[in-house]
């Protein structure tokens, strides 16, 4: 993980190891997402607990459910940690598994349960790499147009999929939009994280995302690349995908 010539948080790098897990292949989209909020409408944007979601939540969306024209397979955007989270446990329920996070808890995460959570930084970055392990990005030491939406080339998401995947077949992994992950940020995390399943810090103001973005520099794409925001925030380039354990 990390990178010597990267910014100070991206230091030092360094050797983990993590158990095996799934990730979705791209990721969530509008059209799904749009299933997730008919069946809990206190996640809509009109209703939605307000602790957890601020004024820019959906921001695109009309009548609670209606998405942006044209962009049924686009990435979710405008969505913060907390709706993402609760998207895992729903997803969890709809196929038998049990939820990670406890909704009653502010979200905390049982890692041994079976269902959908966020990828940890160290998962992400894993997955990002592609089983190159040292590469810059995720289809190797280069980026150019054709590989991913980056730098406001396009000035929107795109759909989901359409660019280059990784060595693990995994889309948009850099570019299109930023991911948020499971972990709390923490500057000087890389200093003493643990070797094995590193998970964060216990507690934090800030939660990590991972992937660049659609307006995202070329720098911010490199698989390498740790950036936070507070957790109720939400931005026109940032969605989510799923993982779990195997």
């Amino acid at each position: 993980m990390g990178a010597e010539t990267g910014r100070d948080e991206e230091r030092p790098t360094h050797i983990v190891f993590t158990d095996a897990f799934l990730m979705d292949v791209c990721p969530v989209t509008n059209r799904l997402f749009k299933a997730f909020l008919k069946a809990c409408p206190q996640w809509q944007r009109s209703v939605g607990v307000k602790k957890y979601l601020n004024t820019y939540y959906l921001y695109l969306w009309r009548e609670d459910v209606i998405f942006p024209n044209g962009k049924r397979d686009h990435p979710v955007v405008y969505v913060n940690w907390y709706s993402t989270a609760a998207y895992c446990n729903w997803r969890s329920r709809e196929e038998g598994l049990l939820p990670c996070y406890d909704e009653a808890d502010n979200f905390t995460c049982d890692f041994s349960a079976s269902g959908y959570r966020l990828p940890t930084e160290a998962e992400y970055e894993r997955a990002s790499r592609g089983g190159m392990e040292q590469a810059a990005y995720p289809w190797g030491d280069s980026i150019d147009k054709s590989k991913g939406n980056y730098n406001n080339l396009i000035g929107d998401t795109t759909e989901a999929g359409i660019y280059l995947a990784n060595g693990y077949g995994l889309f948009d992994m850099s570019g299109n939009i930023g991911h948020w992950c499971q972990d709390w940020f923490d500057p000087d995390y890389y200093h003493n994280s643990p070797v094995k399943n590193p998970r964060g810090p216990e507690t934090g103001k800030y939660r990590v995302y991972r992937g660049g973005a659609w307006g995202a520099p070329v720098d911010s794409q490199r698989c390498a690349s740790r950036f936070w925001l507070l957790p109720e925030n939400c931005n026109p380039d940032f969605g989510f995908r799923c993982v779990r354990a195997v």
